[in-house]
């Protein structure tokens, strides 16, 4: 994982950096709990409700940001103070989001998937790499020492050779309503939780053999499409250019143990709790010729580390953060694009026009 730098230098910003989040829902309150853990400052949320807008501001005080406005979209990137934005709302509401922080002359730090499908991914970074502004994918995941920790025994070899990773995220909702389950928000699995699989196994994939971007060089996948048109489970097998292999699961009506296991020639390396990373993560390490070894990562905060991670890349003169390249949002938007194409998942969105929106920020 290598960042990219800026073509045009960007505007330092200050010591407490000023964020606002846009789309102020569930994920964007851990963002706002953890945002301290930074040296960001939020000013300003705003949404497609004033009042959704304000009573996140007023939340934002028990998390010691007093002066924090609220507003429209438009209004608050159009306030001076506001260096970067945290975009966290549904699927859809992306991109249009994104190509108006980066007029604003914004850093964006925006929620996964960065959109639905890899053309429109590819005209959001084309245009952070023109405005020469962070574009950064919230994987926040990536982020966490956990996942360092992990890329590091990989690329020292404790295990051996890498030959398979096994990751699964998924769980059950039992009731079939709400963004997941509505093809015009680009619900499903895949989208929503699959992209965690694709995005660790390609770090594995490179950190194992030294490249920057990985993707796999064949993909096939069976799954189940529900009776609202998203993917409910399905699994992909993955091989890679290395010939390393990786099964892929996802869903939003079945519960998986959600671990992510490599395996290498010489044992195994297993993080039990790879995605939610909650309390203290741990990753166990199993070798033929050691007893098993534990690490635990107490008291990371990843939101806070990705927010900082964004302004870093500001600061930097960078487009993109080391823990979260475009290369590899580009090719992680090739994958799921693929995965969905192998079980016959299509949004009725895709077949509009270019440039029509199928469905606002909210």
């Amino acid at each position: 994982m290598s960042a990219q730098t800026a073509t045009t230098p960007s505007t330092t910003p200050p010591a407490s950096p000023g964020w606002a989040v846009l789309g102020p829902g569930d994920i964007a309150r851990r963002f706002l709990a953890q945002l301290s853990a930074s040296d960001g400052v939020l000013v300003a949320a705003g949404s497609s409700s004033v009042e959704r807008a304000r009573a996140f501001a007023a939340e934002a005080g028990g998390h010691g940001f007093a002066d924090v406005t609220a507003g429209t979209y438009d209004e608050v990137l159009a306030d001076p103070r506001v260096d970067a934005v945290y975009i966290a709302t549904v699927h859809t509401g992306h991109a249009d989001l994104v190509l108006a922080a980066l007029r604003a002359g914004k850093a964006v730090l925006c929620e996964k998937p960065l959109t639905p499908d890899h053309d429109t991914t590819a005209t959001l970074v084309d245009a952070a790499r023109r405005a020469g502004l962070p574009l950064v994918e919230a994987f926040m995941y990536r982020f966490h020492p956990q996942t360092a920790a992990l890329l590091d025994l990989v690329r020292d070899g404790v295990v051996g050779t890498v030959t398979h990773v096994d990751a699964a995220f998924a769980f059950r909702v039992e009731e079939r309503s709400g963004r997941l389950f509505d093809v015009d928000t680009a619900g499903g699995g895949i989208l929503d939780v699959g992209c965690y699989p694709v995005t660790m196994t390609a770090a594995i994939v490179q950190a194992a053999t030294g490249t920057a971007v990985a993707e796999p060089v064949e993909l096939t996948a069976t799954g189940t499409i529900g009776p609202t048109g998203v993917d409910e489970w399905t699994v992909a097998s993955a091989t890679y250019a290395s010939g390393i292999t990786a099964s892929l699961r996802t869903g939003i009506r079945v519960e998986d143990p959600n671990a992510v296991v490599v395996h290498g020639s010489r044992g195994t390396i297993t993080l039990r709790d790879p995605w939610t990373i909650g309390g203290e993560p741990v990753i166990v390490v199993q070798t033929v010729d050691a007893a098993p070894e534990e690490r635990s990562f107490p008291d990371a905060a990843p939101y806070g580390l990705e927010a900082a991670a964004t302004v870093d890349a500001l600061r930097a003169g960078r487009v993109d953060a080391p823990q979260m390249t475009t290369d590899e949002t580009l090719a992680t938007a090739r994958t799921l694009d693929r995965w969905r194409a192998a079980i016959g998942l299509r949004y009725p969105f895709e077949a509009r026009p270019a440039g029509s929106s199928p469905a606002g920020a909210r």
